[in-house]
């Protein structure tokens, strides 16, 4: 009851809140036994904004990994060695994060 009551007239935020927290927030009120209405909650998730707000394209990925401009993008042999470009890239900061953490 006390969880209803902190949630009714809020709303909530979040980020990959629709795909998450939202249903395991109303999984658990279920499961306490709490019919809390969520129809009336106005409800943002900034994972979807910045989905759609940021290119998420090759062209971008390029940018990001590479600290490059994509030149000829769309071009087949232009597209297939960017892709490996931002995939060495990728292994190089993430193999580097995951051994810092400890992991194998």
């Amino acid at each position: 009851r006390e969880v209803e009551e902190f949630l009714e007239g809020a709303d909530l935020v979040g980020f990959n809140s629709v795909s998450f927290d939202l249903p395991l927030l109303q999984a658990e009120l279920k499961r306490a036994g709490s019919e809390f209405d969520f129809r009336g909650v106005r409800h943002l998730d900034a994972m979807r904004i910045f989905h759609r707000m940021e290119r998420r394209d090759l062209t971008a990925a390029y940018r990001f990994y590479c600290g490059q401009e994509l030149t000829g993008a769309h071009n087949a042999l232009a597209d297939t060695e960017a892709t490996l470009e931002v995939l060495d890239a990728q292994i190089a900061r993430y193999t580097a994060s995951r051994h810092a953490l400890g992991a194998k």
